[in-house]
């Protein structure tokens, strides 16, 4: 298996731009790392949309924005998530069984737009 890891969320959108249109071209999956990070922060108008997605379903934000990577895309996606404790490890479970709406999922992509940038690869 290959596999390329990137940051990736909601708010991280970069690999879009072209990686993730190269991982589907050569059929490879993407490995989301952070993606609940540099969601969940101290901005909560711009959180409103996700809280509200995540209230209409009982689950968490963090739930809904794990989901939204899984959601059915191009390109497949693995998620590495964070399990340290009950409450993320229930988030997780949540994600596995939520499925997003078009209606949910384009609401989502209005208050967290693609960036339209391309993605900054590192070097080590």
């Amino acid at each position: 298996m290959f596999a390329n890891q990137v940051r990736y969320g909601l708010a991280t959108r970069e690999p879009e731009t072209t990686l993730a249109a190269v991982a589907a071209r050569l059929d490879t999956t993407l490995m989301a790392y952070s993606p609940i990070r540099h969601v969940l922060g101290p901005d909560i108008a711009v959180h409103d949309v996700l809280a509200a997605v995540a209230h209409e379903h009982g689950v968490s934000p963090a739930a809904v924005a794990l989901a939204w990577i899984l959601r059915p895309a191009a390109v497949r996606w693995v998620v590495v998530v964070k399990a340290a404790n009950r409450a993320h490890q229930a988030d997780n479970a949540a994600a596995l069984r939520l499925t997003l709406s078009a209606v949910e999922l384009d609401r989502l992509d209005r208050v967290f737009p693609a960036s339209g940038e391309d993605l900054k690869l590192q070097t080590f």
